[in-house]
């Protein structure tokens, strides 16, 4: 790995191989990998990562994160703030996230535990099982994905549909089939309120 700037709170580096630690960094930081691992833990302020086969994982953070990564593993967890993720052949897991996460994933699956916030994902291959805590404020559009939302004791304003996927949810909400698309519309029963909303063309829906 080399640093190429470490100078009025902005970090900035690349890396071939290998493995770099990065900790309690306050400011802007930027880091594009070929392959090896970062670990970021303790940051503030803003990241930025593109990654071809890295793995990437950052921890106990209250950043912007701007992160994309073709193929290797990344891991978010106990981390605050606004995200964007795009992963093509790259595994995702957020767990424990305070904020607005937005994913756009291609083939591998997406794993959310404990988002207590905003998810907007968009997906084509990829499995998407996401566990909301709070208020739910959920928007998925999926190609063939399988798409599984879990709201504990949920109130929330539901709207789930697919061209030709299966849906489950609570049996007291009515399915209703149109020319392209059956849907399922209605508010759960239960304390927890929002909304979530999704949409696909071949992959199963499931909230519970």
């Amino acid at each position: 790995a080399s640093l190429s700037q470490l100078l009025n709170n902005k970090v900035s580096m690349k890396m071939a191989n290998g493995s770099v630690s990065i900790q309690a960094v306050q400011g802007e930081q930027s880091y594009f990998i070929s392959r090896g691992k970062l670990d970021i833990e303790q940051a503030q302020g803003s990241i930025e990562v593109n990654s071809f086969l890295g793995d990437v994982t950052i921890l106990k953070s209250k950043a912007e994160v701007r992160l994309e990564n073709f193929g290797g593993k990344t891991l978010l967890a106990q981390t605050e703030g606004d995200m964007s993720l795009v992963v093509k052949r790259s595994d995702l897991e957020v767990t424990g996230h305070k904020g607005k996460v937005d994913i756009q994933s291609d083939q591998k699956k997406v794993v959310i535990r404990q988002l207590e916030g905003t998810l907007k994902a968009d997906s084509q291959l990829g499995d998407i099982d996401a566990e909301i805590i709070g208020e739910a404020d959920v928007r998925v559009k999926a190609d063939r994905s399988n798409v599984t939302i879990k709201h504990k004791s949920s109130g929330a304003s539901l709207n789930i549909g697919s061209k030709e996927g299966q849906l489950t949810t609570a049996r007291y909400l009515k399915l209703t089939r149109y020319p392209s698309i059956k849907v399922i519309r209605g508010r759960l029963r239960g304390d927890s309120k929002g909304r979530i909303f999704v949409r696909t063309k071949t992959g199963n829906v499931v909230v519970r």
